[in-house]
């Protein structure tokens, strides 16, 4: 896979756009499905506790295309670590590889991880959903449309963010 800011082959400079969450601005059906889930069950509540979600209720439909972002927050101020907790099957299918109980650094160079974890980072910082978007080259798909939508659940206690579910859909370039 490849990421590139124009879309045609051969260009290997990475964009990716980290937007601030609204409802508008989720272009695809499928993950605004998920913003509706998400806000219902948090209610007026910043954040949706892990004990509320409820895989039955989001359903077959969208679990293919989420993953589950486990976040360890380390003795260190500061230090944390990332790891795919659950991976469904349609992004392993789309990414050509299954990560499912592997951290990042096990999976990205050190070099990119920070790129990486960026939009992970936010959605702690800000303790609230963040929307990504690009575009990438698979071997057999040709050149997608990637967005991305990040939400965060918090312990039951409602403190720290202690995972995040990240979706995934994609689509031809037009």
């Amino acid at each position: 896979m490849r990421s590139g800011g124009s879309g045609k082959p051969g260009t290997d400079r990475r964009v990716l756009k980290f937007q601030r969450f609204q409802d508008t601005t989720v272009a695809s059906p499928m993950l605004r499905e998920l913003v509706g889930y998400w806000q219902r069950k948090r209610g007026e509540r910043k954040t949706l506790r892990l004990s509320d979600v409820d895989p039955l209720e989001i359903g077959g439909r969208l679990l293919p295309h989420l993953m589950l972002v486990d976040v360890e927050h380390g003795s260190e101020p500061k230090t944390l670590r990332f790891r795919f907790r659950l991976i469904g099957t349609y992004v392993v299918a789309t990414m050509g590889r299954d990560n499912t109980g592997k951290y990042f650094e096990e999976v990205y160079p050190a070099e990119n991880l920070p790129e990486m974890t960026a939009g992970l980072r936010w959605v702690l910082e800000n303790r609230a959903p963040m929307r990504s978007t690009g575009n990438a080259e698979f071997a057999d798909k040709g050149w997608r449309e990637l967005e991305f939508l990040l939400l965060p659940l918090t312990d039951d206690d409602g403190g720290d963010v202690c995972r995040i579910i990240l979706a995934l859909d994609d689509r031809p370039m037009a």
